[in-house]
């Protein structure tokens, strides 16, 4: 599990070392990780040599020669509309890539004898979204029912998937699977890559996209769809079990298969410890903790967890949370 707790050990370790470690960031996403913050200040305080970076939006003649280049135009001749683009991107340029994808979908520009042309009529007609994410869910508009069936079951499957476990989830003839995600591929909705032991997988590009499709779904369908995977991977995991351990906790979790969840929450913990992942190891113990109460197996998590609570390894860690600490005042 890559993680900030690994980041932040790693530096501590390397801080006397010619050696350079380099990690990026959105500041939106630290905004309230009060965690991640005071570990960049404890950074500073124990002498590490922390340089931040920030990188700000595009100036406007680097958006302009950005859309000049995507469109090969000379700049100057679609100048009012390389305008708008600077207004609607704010420097963004994830959002001028996507807009102008977009936009050449919505016939808005086009080519004519060779050359890019833009409809300005119909782009003030156009509804010009805010966000990148909003910019990326109007192509899932364009999804057949059956195709946003599919992608929908693909979105429980999580960030990445492959075809196979896609088609025997979906419960549809695999030529309706192949053929909603050839149409995701073309919509720029996912993408594929070789991984080099899976074979062919595919990603989806924006989380937002994810999230839509997930949404979509019911409660109930849910809960099977993420009990079937579980099952799926606990099959073909069974010679590496330690490879699949986070997504079967995961989707036992979601499946509510309570008895699984708690065996592989636990697991999970006691793999993220040992790559001293410890807010994801503490994380994961009291979920096992959790799930496992009520059930036969709920004082033996107990009783793990008592026993790596007297452990020298991470103790301080550990003994801070008052999960671990009820734990074992209840096995006493």
């Amino acid at each position: 599990m890559c993680s900030s707790d690994l980041i932040f050990y790693l530096a501590e370790k390397i801080a006397a070392s010619p050696i350079l470690l380099v990690g990026i960031y959105q500041s939106e996403s630290i905004e309230g990780d009060n965690l991640f913050i005071g570990e960049l200040a404890k950074l500073n305080e124990e002498g590490s040599r922390l340089d931040v970076l920030d990188l700000p939006p595009l100036g406007s003649e680097a958006v302009e020669r950005m859309v000049g280049n995507m469109l090969s135009e000379k700049e100057g001749r679609l100048a009012p509309f390389c305008r708008r683009m600077v207004d609607m991107s704010r420097g963004n340029p994830l959002f001028v890539i996507e807009m102008i994808e977009s936009l050449e979908d919505e016939g808005v520009v086009f080519t004519e004898d060779g050359k890019w042309e833009v409809n300005y009529e119909l782009l003030n007609r156009c509804t010009i979204p805010t966000t990148v994410a909003d910019v990326i869910l109007k192509r899932v508009m364009l999804l057949t029912a059956a195709q946003l069936r599919v992608l929908g079951n693909a979105s429980v499957i999580g960030k990445e998937f492959d075809r196979d476990t896609l088609t025997k989830i979906s419960g549809e003839e695999y030529d309706l699977v192949a053929g909603a995600v050839g149409t995701a591929i073309g919509l720029q909705l996912i993408r594929a890559y070789e991984d080099s032991e899976a074979g062919q997988k595919y990603y989806f590009f924006h989380d937002k996209i994810r999230e839509y499709l997930y949404g979509s779904l019911g409660p109930g369908v849910k809960r099977q769809i993420h009990q079937a995977i579980g099952e799926i991977l606990e099959k073909s995991g069974r010679e590496d079990i330690k490879a699949v351990t986070y997504e079967l906790a995961y989707h036992f979790s979601r499946g509510e298969d309570w008895e699984k969840a708690a065996r592989y929450c636990f697991m999970a913990g006691d793999i993220a410890s040992q790559e001293y992942a410890l807010r994801e190891a503490i994380s994961y113990y009291k979920k096992a903790l959790d799930f496992s109460s009520g059930l036969s197996s709920g004082r033996e998590v107990v009783d793990k967890l008592a026993t790596k609570e007297r452990s020298e390894e991470h103790t301080s860690e550990l003994q801070s949370h008052s999960f671990i600490t009820s734990a074992v005042f209840f096995l006493k």
